[in-house]
């Protein structure tokens, strides 16, 4: 399971990294196009999820997004509910902390291979960005740089130490309790809105995490600065800019105008996860690129 949430949270810092980038004084008007950045960027220091998914996805997209929620919700099968309570009753039960380090412990060698890998992926990565159309030359070294910055914070990552992944269970326990849902009946009667709140709560829970393993994500938000856009038509680019292990990255961030306001480009709106996936057996499953949510929505 704490595999599971790193490598959920790490996925979500680089998207964020990558996608939306304040510090002091962002815009937040999301009339324009710098505002719909700005938007984006409070709102994840704010772990306020509610108001990053109304910065980038439109209202349309939105109320399928909430139709879609109530319509897995009813589906649910019983098998995604036994899954969900087991999950769910593992990380509040009485001594939940123990029992999953338990669990833990003789797989951390394991995820440590797992996290190398990942780390040497990082290299193809870098060689993928020429490839890229519509980036400039300096946005392309401001991209690799990234990805070697992103890589070399992964060198440094050791899932082995004890004490740090007893510190990460804690907090993932804590905040699994502190959702108050404990099983499936309760999240079926979450409302769309409802979940986006509980997923600022994951969201928060994930940055401690991450800042155990020395990524601070409010200080790299906090660094964050978005530029004048060029707009053409319905079409915008904001030169976004921010600070990251002592670099400095540049990078574009096109949106898409629809109804007067500014949308990330394309939107792909998703009803937040509610808990990790495990095993048949009990045990924590291995991180994989694929979606981690409990109930998914279907595209």
């Amino acid at each position: 399971m704490i595999t599971r949430m790193f490598t959920a949270a790490l996925v979500a810092s680089a998207l964020v990294l990558a996608a939306c980038g304040g510090g002091s004084a962002l815009p937040t008007d999301t009339s324009t196009p710098e505002g719909s950045v700005g938007a984006c960027v409070e709102g994840l220091k704010d772990n306020d999820i509610k108001s990053v998914a109304e910065a980038v996805v439109p209202q349309d997209a939105m109320q399928q997004a909430r139709s879609k929620w109530q319509t897995n919700l009813a589906n649910m099968s019983e098998s995604e509910k036994q899954q969900f309570d087991q999950v769910m009753g593992m990380l509040t039960a009485e001594g939940a902390e123990n029992t999953l380090f338990a669990m833990a412990e003789p797989q951390l060698p394991e995820y440590q291979q797992q996290l190398q890998f990942a780390s040497g992926l990082m290299g193809m990565a870098a060689m993928g960005i020429d490839q890229q159309e519509g980036l400039s030359a300096e946005e392309k070294d401001s991209a690799k740089k990234f990805v070697g910055a992103l890589n070399g914070w992964l060198s440094k990552v050791d899932l082995t130490d004890t004490d740090t992944v007893k510190q990460a269970i804690a907090i993932a326990c804590e905040t699994a309790r502190d959702l108050d849902v404990p099983n499936a009946s309760a999240l079926q009667q979450l409302s769309f809105d409802q979940a986006l709140g509980k997923g600022g709560e994951i969201l928060a829970g994930a940055k401690q995490v991450l800042a155990l393993y020395d990524l601070d994500l409010n200080e790299v938000l906090d660094s964050v600065e978005v530029g004048a856009p060029a707009v053409d038509g319905q079409q915008a680019k904001v030169p976004v800019s921010l600070t990251w292990q002592g670099e400095d990255f540049k990078f574009p961030v096109t949106l898409q105008q629809q109804g007067g306001r500014w949308f990330a480009n394309p939107p792909q709106p998703t009803p937040p996860a509610m808990a990790p996936p495990m095993e048949s057996d009990g045990s924590m499953a291995p991180p994989m690129d694929s979606d981690i949510q409990t109930v998914p929505v279907e595209e």
